[in-house]
């Protein structure tokens, strides 16, 4: 299973959240419908970072470093 690491940028002001799924698409969506909680505030959002990982704790470690 491919891993992301991804950041989105709030639209409306200069917010970014950093997280990991294995589903960018499912995730995204999440965010952009406000069916996340720490940022549903800050939506819409635009995807400004994706980076692929083989395993999820890889993707963990790299999203810490972020």
């Amino acid at each position: 299973m491919i891993y992301y690491v991804y950041a989105v940028a709030s639209i409306s002001n200069k917010y970014v959240y950093i997280g990991q799924t294995n589903n960018l698409d499912r995730r995204i969506n999440e965010h952009n419908k406000r069916k996340t909680k720490s940022n549903r505030l800050m939506a819409p959002f635009k995807l400004i970072l994706c980076e692929r990982y083989k395993t999820r704790m890889n993707a963990v470690e790299r999203e810490k470093e972020l």
